[in-house]
């Protein structure tokens, strides 16, 4: 009866153990108010969209950094913004810095770079931060 009193307290222990262990693991927002847990694509140029990421393979997932590559569809903007058209690229991407927001772990720093050569007039990496402020929630914890 002990024996199974004391496996019955080890799955319960790893159990809980699991549990918050899940909730700490952060997640992402950026510029939408949608955030997840490894998002299949992320919206870099927030302003226009005229930059996101899609198909992303997250390498590395832990409470402190992610990192994964994906398909950059940048636009070319030519003869403008409305008119351009996307064109993909291996873009590598990286997200770190968390902190609380509305109860959640969140990554607020994204990094990216692109994995060949930049296109043609763009800048080879950039990054952008996002504070709980930005999202509009009240820092917590």
């Amino acid at each position: 009866m002990l024996a199974r009193l004391g496996i019955v307290a080890t799955v319960v222990a790893a159990v809980v153990a699991t549990a918050a262990g899940a909730a700490s693991v952060p997640v992402f927002g950026g510029c939408t108010s949608k955030v997840r847990v490894r998002p299949a694509s992320i919206v870099m140029a927030c302003g226009d969209g005229n930059f996101y990421v899609t198909r992303i393979r997250w390498t590395r997932w832990t409470a402190h950094s992610a990192a994964g590559t994906g398909t950059g569809h940048l636009n070319d903007c030519r003869p403008d913004c409305a008119d351009g058209h996307f064109h993909a690229y291996r873009v590598a991407v990286t997200l770190s810095a968390p902190l609380r927001c509305a109860g959640l772990n969140e990554f607020s720093r994204l990094g990216w770079r692109f994995v060949a050569a930049a296109p043609p007039g763009s800048r080879c990496a950039g990054s952008e931060t996002f504070s709980c402020r930005w999202r509009r929630v009240r820092p917590r914890g």
